[in-house]
């Protein structure tokens, strides 16, 4: 019994190093970029010694891996909502919003995306994580469709294949936000939802008049 508040008391220093370390990391990251960031700057910067970095991360990588999910935990989060859909108004609108709430948080969390974009091409550890990531969305989308389908909403299509189509899509566009080569996530988000979901729905033109946010009447 007297052993749980000293545990607990433990447990919380751990924690509160641990953030310490991720925090610093960050800012390490943003300042130097991924090639010049070592585990030595970071464990000065953040007070702590070399060897309390590694006991709670492998290195590096581990980091930027762990600071990438806090970024993705959001959206991830609407990977698992249940969906309720009726018709084709509902996918797009459900599509859509995600589509869009990607592009967004390339906006939100630029630097250090740039940051990862430029790790992704250096270490094969950080991008086997982001592929996974990726696989992550596609199976959400792939849930999607799956529910879409039995309502014979979309055409008989490999759903597999085209969740991964619609992820490698937004992907390739969401570097390009993080890059500020596109701008108007409205336009961009409508396009790419369009582009994807008539090659399923063959009626989507005729029920989808305008996307959800310059929808003024709050009807789905």
């Amino acid at each position: 019994m007297n052993k749980k508040p000293g545990k607990s008391r433990r447990y919380l220093r751990s924690r509160i190093t641990r953030n310490l370390i991720l925090e610093t990391a960050q800012k390490v990251f943003l300042e130097k970029g991924y090639a010049k960031t070592t585990i030595t700057k970071i464990s000065e910067e953040a007070g702590v010694g070399y060897g309390t970095v590694y006991s709670h991360f492998k290195g590096k990588d581990d980091l930027l891996n762990n600071i990438i999910d806090h970024v993705m935990e959001g959206f991830l989060s609407l990977l698992g909502k249940n969906y309720n859909i009726n018709d084709c108004g509902d996918l797009y609108n459900i599509f859509y919003r995600q589509i869009n709430a990607v592009f967004g948080l390339a906006i939100e969390h630029r630097a250090i995306l740039q940051v990862l974009r430029e790790a992704l091409g250096q270490s094969e550890s950080i991008k086997e994580h982001w592929d996974s990531a990726l696989y992550e969305f596609v199976a959400g989308a792939s849930r999607i469709i799956n529910i879409a389908h039995k309502k014979d909403l979309t055409r008989d299509v490999d759903t597999r294949i085209t969740s991964k189509a619609l992820i490698f899509m937004v992907e390739s566009f969401f570097w390009d936000v993080v890059h500020e080569k596109e701008t108007d996530l409205e336009m961009l988000s409508d396009t790419v939802t369009r582009l994807f979901l008539e090659g399923m729905v063959s009626k989507l033109g005729t029920e989808i008049k305008e996307t959800p946010s310059s929808n003024k009447s709050g009807k789905p």
